[in-house]
């Protein structure tokens, strides 16, 4: 460390003491951050135990900083308000909420129940179950599904992380089931549903719902390779206790993998410390930790084809009671040579 820093005054932030009252916790960060400011002109932030580059500790300061005035004004925040308080330091709403999300999980809050933050839901469902269903998700869900516990036989719920996933799988079933090919069963009784790359409130709502509904659920969770996946994987299991994790297995990318950043690794090791986690996601989140490699399953064309036959698979119906988890095996359909060219 050079003389420089060594000068500098140091802010850090302890996330092993997490506070009962996630208000406490922000307006406790954002007065010791307040009295740096006061007291110097200059000074060095350590959030999550990492240095930051300077842009990225003044994301941390404005984050905090949005936080602590809103909840101190506010019941219920609008994530957009977050935003627009400093969107030309953001940039993208995106930007502010990957922030967001790290803030929840280093301190194992719930960006709603526990935070008060809620987002603008863009939900979307599709199911054979309710004819002429509306592919986006609305509050209606319990008129639509009042019949789900009349179901005679168990019912596939998917539950898939972001919307393009869903818009693949729907336009895959469509056609597959229109082709009727030879010697295949037919998918009946199934409900795709996902959120837009976060535990969707909405989501989390329907989950409960159906939870209660006494069908025989056969619910699965399906996200990208990475801490969030794992993260909204641990979320939803809170509103349908059933549901399993599928781990992707062996997969070829044609797209590049996603950046593992630093950051990642301290919220792997917050997740471990989880007291809901499950082993499989321990031992998924040492395999990030070790690999350092993170994937997105947005480009995976073959995924659709997957999930098909996982749902339709014997082990699937006769053993998902007893499996603690799935696994998926992905390939693109072509040689891993010829991945070069793409």
């Amino acid at each position: 460390m050079s003389q420089e820093l060594i000068s500098i005054p140091i802010v850090n932030i302890d996330r092993s003491k997490k506070k009962t009252s996630p208000y406490d916790t922000v307006m406790s960060i954002a007065t010791t951050v307040w009295l740096f400011l006061k007291l110097y002109s200059d000074f060095d932030v350590r959030v999550q135990g990492i240095r930051k580059k300077p842009s990225e500790k003044l994301r941390w300061l404005l984050l905090i900083q949005s936080l602590a005035s809103l909840m101190s004004t506010e019941s219920k925040i609008a994530a957009r308000k977050i935003y627009y308080q400093f969107s030309h330091v953001w940039g993208q709403f995106f930007d502010c909420y990957n922030y967001l999300k790290n803030f929840a999980i280093i301190f194992d809050y719930d960006l709603l129940s526990d935070l008060n933050i809620y987002f603008e839901s863009s939900a979307k469902i599709y199911s054979d179950l309710v004819p002429g269903l509306n592919y986006k998700l609305d509050d209606d869900y319990a008129t639509k599904f009042k019949k789900i516990g009349e179901i005679d036989g168990p019912v596939a719920v998917i539950i898939l992380e972001k919307n393009c996933m869903l818009r693949s799988m729907k336009n895959y079933v469509e056609y597959f089931q229109e082709q009727q090919i030879s010697g295949q069963k037919v998918w009946t009784n199934f409900i795709i549903i996902s959120g837009s790359g976060f535990p969707d409130s909405l989501v989390r709502r329907f989950l409960q719902f159906i939870s209660s509904s006494g069908t025989k659920l056969k619910p699965i969770v399906i996200t990208d390779s990475d801490p969030y996946g794992l993260h909204i994987y641990l979320t939803y299991k809170r509103y349908l206790e059933s549901v399993k994790y599928v781990r992707i297995k062996d997969a070829f990318y044609i797209a590049a993998k996603l950046e593992y950043k630093p950051s990642n690794t301290v919220i792997l090791e917050n997740l471990k410390r989880r007291v809901d986690i499950d082993k499989i996601i321990v031992e998924t989140a040492n395999d990030m930790l070790k690999t350092k490699e993170c994937m997105s399953l947005d480009k995976h064309r073959r995924l659709p084809l997957h999930i098909y036959e996982l749902v339709l698979s014997e082990k699937f119906v006769t053993e998902f009671d007893n499996a603690e988890y799935f696994e998926l095996e992905i390939n693109p359909g072509f040689l891993k040579e010829e991945l070069t060219q793409y």
